[in-house]
């Protein structure tokens, strides 16, 4: 019975994800040709299921499942909805992928729901275990997705996933031995409490870095960051569009949990994040400025948005958590709109290099206006969300005072690097050309998805004072 008290309270949604999983491969083996599209309305019914199932599950105060290992709080239930609300609009634009694997669209969104599935449970992890079966479950998961596609771009991105998983994940392992040889547990709460009165000490300083260089890789940061660009080019517009988001949202829930226990006894701890985190968006914005693919070109603009997310991760006060959260929420709506712009016109025009956007503005004015909105948000200019997103990541650190100045003023200088890549495909939009472009009305579901995030990045800009409040809320919950 509590087994069952476990599930009601803290796992309804994973269960009803998980079954979800059995009920696409069970339909794979004896209903893949005939009802192929049926697929993306069963995956479409299990997440809302999902999501409505939150509701149910205790958020106050936290409640510890199956022996301590997992919880559920007010903080993993914003993480889930985050997660479910992302993997809602990749199945929404996955019309496209749906048709042309036909038989084996069961088992594309059954690998989908496993990548859920496994996001879910490194939400909610409380111990290193749970954490790290987690974690391997979600990278091959994610691995799987990303090399769906029959072509070398698809399995040599997928082969790089794999690879960084692999290194990450002993990294993770071996971090994690020293933490339990020192602590004498693998458990959150358990370490916590060992910890009081520890003095700390260069090993457990060093096993707690080897553990966070690790969750790296998870949030699209340095060092683990060279294998975005060719997975996103390889990978299907609506798996690219789930790797961008849902990864990365599991890894920094994770991430904040993990510092909160050990960042006091490692002092350094923050200034190495905030180094990591300007070295991410220095990296993100080189590589998108050289770029002259799209997908390549939002491979890189995620890994720049996960850098200024990780500038608040050195900081790690409510105010910083709170603005981490707030800009997760504007990042999730705007790269959503990216991803379905993109489609939109990748399944118009069949081409996704850059050149290929010359003269849409005078074709296509309403897609080319939103389209500027969304660049803008990532670029972080007013009036959208991205603008208040970057002020509350750069105030927290301005807040450390007068020794942490460098950072900030690299990190504004960086960010102004990051509004130039993004005019780069405005530009190219507003350049004549004789070759005219027009986007079918067929993709009624991409193009519900493209114009409505993009109304909410500016509604968040709108309405951002309740918003942060409500973040600071799930903050002080942690």
């Amino acid at each position: 019975m509590e087994f069952l008290t476990d599930i009601n309270n803290a796992f309804l949604p994973e269960i009803i994800i998980a079954a979800f999983v059995f009920i696409n491969i069970f339909l794979s083996l004896f209903f893949n040709k005939k009802f192929y599209k049926t697929s993306q309305w069963i995956a479409i019914l299990g997440i809302l299921m999902s999501f409505a199932s939150i509701g149910f599950v205790q958020a106050e105060p936290t409640y510890h499942a199956f022996a301590n290992a997992f919880i559920s709080n007010v903080y993993t239930v914003f993480f889930k909805s985050v997660i479910l609300v992302a993997s809602f609009f990749a199945v929404l634009v996955s019309h496209k992928i749906v048709r042309r694997k036909r038989a084996r669209a069961f088992e594309y969104f059954a690998i989908l729901f496993c990548a859920i599935l496994a996001a879910m449970l490194l939400v909610s992890a409380n111990d290193f275990l749970s954490s790290f079966v987690s974690f391997e479950f979600l990278a091959l998961s994610c691995c799987l997705m990303s090399g769906l596609i029959k072509n070398y771009k698809a399995k040599e991105g997928a082969l790089k996933y794999l690879v960084c998983a692999v290194v990450a994940s002993a990294l993770f392992l071996f971090g994690t031995s020293y933490i339990y040889g020192i602590t004498g547990s693998i458990n959150f709460d358990a370490i916590e409490v060992s910890l009081q009165g520890y003095q700390g000490s260069m090993l457990f300083a060093l096993s707690s870095l080897l553990v966070i260089i690790a969750m790296m890789f998870k949030v699209s940061a340095v060092p683990f960051v060279n294998w975005v660009p060719d997975v996103y080019k390889g990978a299907s517009y609506p798996v690219g569009m789930f790797l961008s988001i849902v990864p990365i949202a599991a890894g920094f829930a994770l991430l904040s949990r993990i510092l909160v226990i050990i960042s006091n006894f490692v002092p350094v701890l923050g200034v190495v994040i905030i180094i990591l985190a300007l070295a991410t968006i220095a990296f993100g914005a080189y590589g998108a400025l050289r770029q002259k693919d799209m997908k390549r070109f939002a491979g890189y603009s995620t890994i720049v948005q996960s850098g200024f997310m990780l500038l608040a991760m050195g900081v790690l006060s409510p105010y910083s958590l709170a603005g981490m959260l707030y800009y997760l929420i504007c990042f999730l709506f705007t790269n959503v709109a990216l991803w379905a712009g993109m489609i939109m016109f990748f399944n118009s025009n069949g081409r996704d290099d850059m050149e290929s956007y010359k003269g849409l503005a005078y074709n296509n004015p309403f897609y080319t206006t939103a389209m500027i909105f969304v660049l803008m948000s990532l670029a972080g200019l007013p009036p959208t969300s991205g603008f208040l997103a970057k002020f509350f990541v750069l105030s927290a650190i301005a807040r450390l005072g007068f020794m942490y100045i460098i950072f900030l003023l690299v990190a504004l200088l960086l960010g102004a690097i990051a509004v130039c890549l993004y005019f780069r495909p405005i530009k190219i939009m507003f350049e004549k050309t004789t070759e005219t472009l027009h986007l079918t009305n067929k993709l009624v579901f991409s193009k519900f998805v493209f114009y409505f995030c993009t109304a909410l990045t500016i509604l968040l800009c709108m309405y951002s004072s309740k918003i942060v409040e409500f973040c600071e809320l799930i903050a002080y919950s942690l």
